[in-house]
């Protein structure tokens, strides 16, 4: 249901964390005025070109090694590199850093953090309505900074995980894309994408064969950044197994270097292929978690007209507990005993392996939550192991 946002009296935002039986957005949630936010503004109206520009802007500040690369990327869009250090090395800060310049010059903001997350949660409402109304069956997770319950400025966007189904014929396909595509009407979500960078017809072998991954580039109409990472049902439903396995993209990307947080903490640079996404990653004796496990664990189901996202939140986190378990040496036997040691697997250390792993990064509510699913999702795994939990907290409070 909505709530009030304990971020200001006239925002208003979604209940992000679903009940754990996997409970999603019901039609009638979303049908009634407080749903939406207030739009403080009335920016310029995005284009398609817009947006193929914005993300390109993007890319190639994300790939870019050296400060020549910064120079000749500033030069082409016009960034000024006023304040930049020429001597400090190339990485996150600085591509960051630079492209929030850019998109605080040439694309609408917001004024406020409130007013933000006003218009984040009315992007989302308006997405999830629509989907419903044009009876899709597709499935949508919300991850991000606006899943974690705090977003990072005026600029945070909205990330969707959507896992497509796999039609049996070519107008359930068509019936799908056109879902989607219809998220580009102005009463609908008013959603503007770049067909250059991300084209719908990618999305048709992905429905096709149940498998894939593709990426879809939008904004919406008053310039919030939306990304929509889509997979095939299969690929979703076998994405908790630990193999390590891995989704084939429909179309290579550019070969760059990203941030992966391993099971026991180990943060590390990896290289990201530009074929594939892998699930989980073995790199010098440590298992890393890959993009979409991380993004299941921390997101939210939004969409869920199928319960393909409970039953694949449910395998994941189930899987992905049980090697956090192992790999921190939390199974236990002393002689016909066996146990989960949670001294050696509390939760601070689980929170850890996220790549949001510092508890501030979150709402306090949204905290809570998490660390309630792990702690139940720990329970259901010594239930189905026969193994006894031992939680010194509550020993010595007993």
């Amino acid at each position: 249901m909505a709530i009030e946002s304990q971020q200001g009296p006239h925002i208003r935002q979604l209940d992000l964390w679903p009940k754990e039986s996997g409970e999603n957005l019901q039609p009638h949630q979303l049908n009634g005025q407080d749903q939406l936010a207030e739009r403080p503004f009335t920016p310029r109206k995005i284009t398609s070109d817009d947006v193929t520009r914005f993300y390109q802007v993007r890319t190639a500040l994300w790939t870019a090694k050296t400060f020549d690369d910064i120079q000749t990327v500033a030069r082409q869009y016009e960034i000024p590199l006023d304040g930049i250090d020429p001597t400090t090395p190339v990485g996150k800060t600085v591509q960051k850093q630079l492209f929030t310049r850019y998109a605080h010059e040439y694309f609408p903001h917001s004024d406020s953090i409130e007013s933000h997350w006003g218009r984040l949660n009315s992007a989302l409402v308006s997405m999830v309505h629509h989907l419903t109304v044009e009876q899709s069956n597709a499935t949508v997770w919300v991850f991000g900074s606006f899943a974690k319950g705090k977003i990072n400025g005026t600029q945070s966007d909205l990330d969707y995980l959507v896992v497509l189904p796999k039609c049996e014929t070519e107008e359930d396909i068509e019936r799908e894309i056109g879902a989607i595509k219809g998220l580009q009407n102005s009463d609908a979500a008013g959603y503007v994408f770049s067909e250059e960078l991300g084209p719908f017809d990618d999305l048709k072998p992905i429905l096709r064969e149940g498998q894939g991954l593709t990426r879809l580039y939008a904004m919406t109409e008053d310039g919030i950044e939306v990304e929509f990472h889509v997979i095939g049902i299969d690929d979703a439903m076998r994405m908790h197994k630990t193999d390590p396995g891995y989704i084939q993209r429909i179309k290579p990307v550019v070969p760059k270097d990203e941030l992966r947080v391993s099971m026991t903490g180990v943060r590390r640079s990896l290289p990201k292929a530009d074929d594939r996404v892998h699930n989980f990653i073995m790199d010098d004796g440590e298992m890393f978690v890959g993009f979409f496990p991380d993004a299941i664990i921390r997101g939210h189901q939004m969409y869920d007209p199928l319960g393909v996202a409970h039953k694949v939140s449910e395998q994941m986190w189930k899987a992905y507990v049980s090697t956090f378990l192992y790999r921190n040496n939390a199974f236990k036997s002393s002689g016909d005993e066996f146990s989960i040691d949670l001294e050696e697997a509390p939760f601070s250390k689980f929170l850890g392996t996220l790549y949001y792993g510092d508890p501030t990064d979150y709402h306090e509510r949204n905290l809570s939550a998490l660390e309630r699913r792990y702690y139940n999702t720990v329970a259901k795994i010594a239930q189905v192991r026969n193994r006894t939990i031992r939680d010194r907290r509550t020993e010595a409070s007993a």
